[in-house]
């Protein structure tokens, strides 16, 4: 396989739900959601082992970048399933720095993007990942801007006998920009990776949405931009 086509690969293995854990029924992954070359819409379809009658728990795994060094802005998500009721607060997820880890850049990001696809002008980068999240990668670059990564637990209300998918939108975001979201949805016990993320206490790992999964998302945003063009 040429080299070049890897990071392409890696990008689509890491987009695709993984096997699921006990307690966890589904998982999938946004790539830049808010830059031209993703979406912001996922629809997660629920398998047939969902207790329609019994509540369903969603995390929300966000890893984002800003220019900022110091972000104040904030990231919001809305989840439910296709059709139910749900309770505003249950439905609405917001990521703010101030509940995230902040990590400093490596500076490395401008060295994988060439390495897949060559050099690309500051208008192409633009076009695909629109000005907020470009403005955020040359921060990046300079070894400036922050890397935050943050995760929320929701309860939603018992699916129904239907099973309706589970619909996410990012709906918005200011002054931090979503590189990736990870979208984790279970009945029963949460999965040791799932509990270790959503614990509250300061310095909490994500486990599986590493760092390199910064470098993975912008990939994708690019792959899926130069695709179409």
């Amino acid at each position: 396989m040429s080299s070049r086509r890897l990071p392409a690969l890696l990008a689509l293995l890491w987009l695709l739900p993984v096997a699921a854990h006990a307690g966890e029924l589904a998982r999938s992954t946004m790539a830049v959601p808010l830059a031209p070359a993703g979406s912001p819409h996922l629809t997660l379809p629920m398998p047939a082992t969902l207790d329609p009658d019994e509540e369903v728990w969603v995390a929300y795994r966000m890893i984002a970048i800003s220019a900022n060094p110091d972000p104040t802005g904030d990231i919001v998500v809305s989840g439910s399933f296709d059709g139910a009721k749900t309770p505003l607060g249950e439905m609405t997820v917001v990521f703010t720095p101030s509940r995230m880890q902040k990590t400093a850049s490596a500076g490395t990001i401008a060295e994988r993007l060439e390495a897949a696809y060559g050099k690309r002008t500051d208008a192409e980068l633009v076009s695909a990942l629109g000005q907020g999240l470009f403005d955020a990668y040359v921060a990046l670059n300079r070894k400036s801007g922050a890397i935050l990564q943050g995760a929320v637990l929701k309860t939603l209300p018992a699916p129904g006998a239907e099973r309706p998918p589970l619909l996410v939108t990012v709906e918005r975001d200011s002054d931090l920009h979503p590189a990736g979201l990870e979208v984790i949805v279970g009945q029963g016990d949460l999965p040791a990776d799932v509990r270790s993320s959503v614990d509250p206490r300061p310095g909490f790992r994500i486990g599986r949405m590493l760092l390199l999964g910064l470098a993975i998302a912008i990939v994708v945003g690019m792959w899926m931009k130069l695709r179409s063009d």
